[in-house]
């Protein structure tokens, strides 16, 4: 299992949980060299399902993902950062 089917795993059960919305569709990409992280998740799509803004989703999934899976080391925004064992 690649790491990308894990995040979008442990999101999709957080969103189930905490908005009861059924959502698996995530975009997770590779972060742009201007930012600090490894990969980028694009919460654009969800901001109109669960009503919040771009930066408190993001700051809110970032902070779910940091508490609940040892593949992230680090969160700003929705960069994550990932330990060195890991390959994207």
């Amino acid at each position: 299992m690649n790491i990308n089917t894990i995040l979008k795993s442990k999101l999709s059960e957080y969103l189930k949980l905490k908005y009861d919305v059924a959502f698996n569709d995530f975009e997770i990409q590779l972060t742009r060299k201007d930012f600090e992280g490894d990969l980028t998740i694009v919460v654009f799509p969800l901001v109109k399902i669960i009503r919040q803004s771009p930066a408190n989703l993001g700051n809110e999934l970032g902070s779910f993902i940091l508490n609940n899976s040892k593949y992230v080391n680090a969160v700003s925004y929705t960069h994550l950062t990932l330990p060195t064992i890991c390959s994207v």
